[in-house]
C-alpha cells in the first residue's frame, strides 16, 4: 500500500488529512477550471511527487478528478450534482386536522364503516376458526386442548355474535350508498312514492 493512501483498516494520520483538506482548499480558492500537479504544488508545502500521490488519492476517493493532456495532468474538483428540490413535507398534528383544515365527513364516514366491516370479516373467521378447534376436541377421545369444550363453544358463539350483525350492517351500507341511500329503502317499505322519480 502506498505510504500516502488511507483505507478502512488504516486511517490516515492527522498530518495526511490536513494534506488533503489544504489540497481540496487550493481547487475552492482558484478561479481556473483546472490546474496542474505544478500549480497545486506551488500552494503547498510539500513536494510535487508527495502532491501528485495525495491528487491521486483524492481521484480514487472521488473528491477530484483529473484527466491526461499529453504533456501532463489536469486536475479539477468534483462539482455536486444539483438536488432537485424537493416540495416541503406538511406534517399533520398527532391530535387531528390542521386549524382550518376539516376532514370531508364522507371520508371520516368511510373509514368507520370500513372499521365495522373488517371487525365484521375478521370476528367471523376466528368464530369459524375457534368452532374448528370445537369440532376437531369433540371428535378426538382424548382431551387436545387445556380448555373445556363449553368455552370453546362460548368463545365461538360470541366471535359469531359480534361478527354476523357487523358485516352485515357494513354490506347494508354499501348496499344504501349504491342505490341512493334511504329513498329507495323506504320506496321498497311502501314510504314516500315520489322520491324515487
Amino acid at each position: 500500500m502506498p505510504s500516502g493512501a488511507g483505507s478502512d483498516d488504516y486511517p490516515q494520520a492527522p498530518a495526511q488529512k490536513a494534506r488533503d483538506e489544504n489540497i481540496v482548499a487550493v481547487f475552492e480558492t482558484t478561479d481556473d477550471p483546472v490546474l496542474t500537479t505544478s500549480e497545486v504544488a506551488d500552494e503547498l508545502p510539500i513536494g510535487k511527487r508527495a502532491t501528485l500521490n495525495r491528487l491521486e488519492s483524492l481521484v480514487e476517493r472521488g473528491e477530484l478528478e483529473s484527466k491526461d493532456v499529453g504533456v501532463g495532468r489536469v486536475w479539477w474538483q468534483m462539482t455536486p450534482e444539483p438536488v432537485p428540490a424537493s416540495p416541503p413535507e406538511q406534517s399533520v398534528p398527532e391530535s387531528g386536522p390542521a386549524p382550518g383544515t376539516e376532514l370531508d365527513a364522507a371520508e371520516s364516514e368511510s373509514a368507520r364503516w370500513s372499521f365495522v366491516g373488517s371487525l365484521g370479516r375478521h370476528s367471523i373467521y376466528a368464530g369459524i376458526f375457534v368452532f374448528g378447534l370445537l369440532m376437531a376436541e369433540s371428535v378426538t377421545p382424548q382431551q387436545l386442548l387445556p380448555i373445556p369444550v363449553t368455552r370453546l363453544f362460548l368463545t365461538a358463539f360470541v366471535f359469531f355474535l359480534i361478527g354476523f350483525p357487523a358485516r352485515g350492517l357494513y354490506r347494508l351500507k354499501q348496499f344504501l350508498d349504491t342505490h341512493d341511500g334511504i329513498p329507495y329503502v323506504e320506496s321498497l317499505l311502501g314510504g314516500d312514492d315520489d322520491a324515487v322519480a
